[in-house]
């Protein structure tokens, strides 16, 4: 069955929204300097698996996902970009779950509306680019909300 037009306004709308949030962003992933967080993150997720477990398990703590996922990143190209392109992905995945938690709460607009919130968000504005954890925390939690929201329609 093909989308309503509301339907159809809404996806485009929501694409704008992430247009906007990339063009914030791209330009910072190869723009700005490296900073300490961040070399620290490509130092951890360049180790090896076990390595990177023991490290941010017990001895530093943190997201060992974020490290997986780094590491993951770094076996197509070891550069501070891929470490950054990682939270870009991540902002643009957060935007689309906040859509998806705003339609199924209130409908279209509300999802539009909740995709445009967190684009326009100086949250994603600063941490979409920058390599560390931060983007994987808000696409995480808009995970988390969308997925309890669904699971309560679907008792």
């Amino acid at each position: 069955m093909p989308p309503s037009r509301a339907s159809a306004a809404a996806w485009a709308a929501t694409a704008a929204a992430v247009g906007f949030l990339l063009a914030r962003i791209v330009p910072d992933v190869d723009g700005k300097p490296l900073f300490e967080d961040e070399a620290v993150s490509g130092l951890i997720g360049a180790r090896p698996v076990g390595e990177i477990i023991v490290t941010t398990v017990w001895d530093r703590g943190g997201a060992p996902l974020h490290f997986l996922l780094t590491h993951l990143a770094f076996e197509f190209d070891s550069s501070a970009a891929a470490l950054r392109w990682l939270s870009v992905i991540f902002a643009v995945g957060t935007v689309l779950l906040c859509y998806d938690l705003g339609q199924r709460l209130a409908g279209e607009i509300a999802g539009v509306g909740a995709a445009v919130v967190a684009a326009t968000s100086g949250m994603l504005a600063v941490y979409g680019s920058f390599g560390r954890m931060y983007a994987l925390l808000a696409f995480v939690s808009a995970l988390a909300a969308t997925l309890f929201v669904r699971a309560l329609d679907e008792r």
